[in-house]
Order: structure tokens, then sequence, then C-alpha cells
């Protein structure tokens, strides 16, 4: 799969938005006061039948940006598209807007809610799940529906932050309910109860998190977090340069989803797509 990147019409002003369309090289972005690496391909048995989700790099002025990820609903008609609508909703509404802190937290709100009513109105029966962070300086805050998640880990790879899925599995495994091991072999594991394009839509904003010299946000669609143990991704993430800790990703999850590393955890074969982000130091 070769590599290219969709870059948004405002890309000649000083907010540009850089979306990922489908990547196998892993180039470091300048971004929001940092560093981040987006990867997104689709499910392996895909021969046809497109990658339903979308990433992007939102900035909205110097040292503050969005970082989105959608993952449309397989099974339901249009789930591209409807990844593809709730993205150029953010760019619209986010782009060099120069808004922070609360106000730009209201802007992804509205953007969002602006996508789910679009969808709705379309009667296609279309939706998507959305992870974002939002980098202002040395802070993030994560936001989600469904199943796409958001991860802040520091230099030891050590967690910080995680949000928890919208899923009879997620609930679960948040509550202690169920382990990481029971989670990922759940067969409730694919249901989601929190969707852009669904009536009781609403985004999960999480509370501001410090980030230091080394620390990683990783925001991804679940064709991560349905293959791996948490564990496994912050040791790939945190014992390597952003380039090359989005390379480790990337094959460990081709060589999973194949069931090609021996290591006894079912691979769940799906769309990928992350985006990984560091501060400056």
């Amino acid at each position: 799969m070769e590599f290219r990147l969709k870059v948004n019409a405002a890309h000649n002003s000083p907010a540009r938005a850089v979306t990922a369309d489908a990547a196998r090289n892993f180039q470091a972005h300048d971004f929001a006061g940092g560093a981040a690496v987006l990867f997104t391909a689709a499910a392996p048995w895909k021969k046809t039948a497109p990658n339903e989700d979308r990433a992007a790099l939102i900035s909205c002025g110097k040292g503050c940006g969005v970082l989105a990820v959608t993952d449309g609903l397989g099974g339901l008609p249009a789930g591209r598209e409807a990844s593809d609508t709730v993205i150029a909703a953010l760019v619209r509404e986010l782009s060099g807007t120069g808004r922070r802190g609360a106000a730009l937290d209201a802007a992804v709100e509205a953007a969002l809610q602006s996508a789910n009513r679009a969808l709705l109105a379309g009667g296609l029966g279309n939706a998507c799940t959305i992870g974002t962070a939002v980098v202002e300086g040395l802070t993030v805050r994560a936001g989600h529906a469904g199943d796409t998640e958001v991860l802040v880990t520091n230099r030891r790879g050590g967690r910080k932050f995680r949000t928890a899925a919208h899923s009879p599995s997620g609930a679960a495994l948040s509550s202690g309910a169920l382990s990481e091991e029971q989670a990922l072999r759940h067969p409730q594991r694919n249901i989601v109860n929190n969707v852009i394009g669904g009536a009781d839509f609403y985004l999960e904003a999480g509370d501001a998190v410090a980030l230091a010299a080394g620390d990683t946000v990783t925001v991804a669609s679940d064709g991560l977090w349905d293959n791996f143990y948490e564990r496994e991704i912050s040791h790939m993430i945190c014992a390597a340069k952003l380039p090359e800790a989005a390379a480790n990703l990337a094959a460990a999850a081709a060589r999973r989803m194949a069931g090609g590393d021996g290591d006894g955890l079912p691979g769940h074969a799906d769309d990928l797509t992350f985006i990984l982000y560091r501060p400056n130091p």
C-alpha cells in the first residue's frame, strides 16, 4: 500500500489539517509543539472493500491542535462516508481558530454534534466511533465515543490515562468485572453502545492530563485495542523513537491479525488506524 497524505485546502494558511488516507512509511509531522505519526491500513482480508477508518491532525494555532481518529461501523452502509463526514466537520470547525481551553473543547463538541445531526438526517443508518485528543501546551484532553480509544503513557510505559470503551466488554473491563484477557475474548467485544450517527450520541470528555518529556499520546481505532494487551502497546511505544514505535505497532498488528505470533491470543483482523504524539522535550 503506497503512502499518501490528503492535505486540507487550508494548507496554505498558518493552520493546516493533515489527513492520513493510507500510510506505510512512518513520517513524523511537526504538530502542536511536538511530533505526530499517523498510520492507517485496511483489514488484511479486504480486497475491494474500503478502509472505514480515518485520522487527522488539525492545527488550531501555535502549540495547539486536535488528534482525531474515526472508525466507520462495519456491517452498516457507508461507514467510510460516516468517518469522512465527521473528520470534515472537525476540520471546518477547528482549523486555525486560535481557540483555547473550554472554547476549543466546546468547538470539538459542536463539530461532532453537527456531524451527528447530518448522519441522522441522511437516513442511511451509517455511523462511526471517534477518539480525540486536544493537545494544548503540555496538556492533553481526551474525548471519545465508542471503542476508538485514547491512551497516555509515560516514558517508561506506565499508564497516565486511558479512556474506557463504550461497550459491554469495555464497561466490564473498566469496572474490574473482566480481566484484560477475558475482555479480548469477550463474545460482545464488537458491540458498541455510543456512536456518532446514533440518537443517543454523546462525547465523553476526560480531564486534562499533564504531559512531560517522553510521554506518548495514542489515539487508535479498535483494530489496535482488540489485538493487544495494554502493556504490549505501551512497551512497543516507549522503547523506541516515534516513527520506529509506529512501525513496531503496525508490524506486530499485521502478525497478530494473521495469527502468526504464536502467543495464543486471538487475532482480530480489522481496519487499523492510530496516531502517536509526543511533546517536544
